[in-house]
């Protein structure tokens, strides 16, 4: 049974996981403390994939103290071996008396083994505390294990009366630097970052993660159904990784002569079948769960975001808005023609609304998914 001592140590947990927001991916974000006789003897973080997971730098830390104390981990410890060795080995060689979970590994090779390896082991498994704020860690991970897709957030930047940019295309900028600067946290903590074709001839943009230190770029994802992105954009002459996604129908001497043109040892191409003329952005998302992207961050203009929310493909909206008003000759936040009664309206559901600098950032979460595994208290 938990008891309100657990929820103040898996809360110190919950806080600990989020020191590996930028690197962990696509591992999840984990935390750990091992507390013996009423003290913390022992935290950790996953900080690095690749690295030490939570509860092996949380036992590091406690050394011998760990020997009858009780562990609280976020997530099920792992069972198996994958980059690193198995967590539940480690708790059980240190002498672990119980452990307290917060919610289970949807990973197939975890779930809920982790819990019954330790407990065939004769240590105590609490499992079950503060799991919605445990899940809203990770809804990427959860999300790619889950449903095999990233978890899908649309990042928005717009007026009082909700546009995105003049007719003729200017939108630099709506937005506050505060709010710019807020996005590269959220750019940081992807596994990817989208846009389209559209947009890039449009803006020029990178797409590259600035001013917090330590931190590579994602992957960055361009749709370009038609090949048509300039091989000379500055997206392409930055560092890291880029995937350009054309139609399975663009000519493979087309592609090679536009990759030697963009010159760029990080730029790959990838065909996909088309869905409405255009690349289907559904067989994208299998591709980068494939390729571990457990979250992608879409930055793109409104035709392609609200061609995605009508397909229901948007788990979450972040939106930040300028306190000005642009008028008519305008570019509205997303085009969606579909919608011709006020009853056929997308529902969403507020999760976080903050004010950033003299802007208001709002998290609405769409889908049936992201509503669970989202904390709302």
């Amino acid at each position: 049974m938990a008891n309100e001592m657990d929820n103040t140590y898996m809360r110190q947990a919950i806080a600990l996981a989020r020191q590996g927001e930028f690197n962990a991916r696509p591992n999840p974000m984990v935390g750990c403390v091992i507390v013996a006789n009423g003290q913390v003897v022992g935290q950790g973080s996953h900080l690095q994939c690749g690295e030490a997971h939570a509860e092996v730098n949380a036992l590091k830390e406690a050394a011998t103290q760990a020997h009858g104390a009780t562990a609280y981990v976020t997530l099920e410890p792992c069972a198996h071996t994958g980059r690193t060795g198995p967590c539940i080995d480690a708790l059980i060689r240190a002498g672990i008396k119980r452990v307290v979970i917060a919610t289970l590994d949807p990973h197939p090779l975890v779930c809920g083994k982790g819990m019954k390896a330790l407990e065939a082991a004769g240590i105590s498994v609490t499992e079950g505390v503060m799991t919605s704020e445990a899940k809203s860690l990770n809804p990427g991970f959860f999300s790619r294990i889950m449903r095999q897709k990233p978890y899908v957030r649309v990042k928005l930047g717009m007026s009082l009366d909700a546009k995105v940019a003049m007719q003729n295309g200017q939108s630099q900028w709506i937005t506050s630097s505060a709010a710019r600067q807020d996005v590269q946290r959220f750019r940081a903590s992807s596994g990817a970052i989208l846009t389209t074709s559209d947009t890039l001839l449009q803006d020029n943009c990178r797409l590259t993660v600035r001013e917090i230190a330590g931190v590579s770029t994602p992957l960055r994802v361009v749709i370009d159904t038609h090949l048509k992105s300039p091989s000379s954009s500055l997206l392409f002459r930055e560092p890291g990784k880029v995937v350009v996604a054309v139609s399975e129908k663009v000519p493979a001497a087309t592609i090679e002569d536009w990759l030697q043109a963009a010159n760029a040892s990080d730029v790959d191409c990838i065909g996909l079948p088309l869905y409405q003329q255009h690349v289907d952005f559904s067989v994208l998302l299998d591709w980068l769960a494939e390729n571990e992207v457990n979250d992608l961050f879409v930055e793109a203009g409104a035709h392609f975001v609200g061609a995605i929310l009508q397909a229901g493909l948007v788990d979450e909206l972040l939106v930040y808005i300028a306190p000005k008003l642009l008028g008519n000759n305008t570019i509205a936040m997303a085009n969606l023609p579909n919608i011709q009664q006020l009853s056929e309206h997308i529902n969403g559901e507020y999760i976080d609304v903050d004010k950033v600098g003299p802007d208001v950032r709002l998290r609405i979460v769409l889908s049936d998914f992201a509503r669970a595994h989202h904390d709302h208290s």
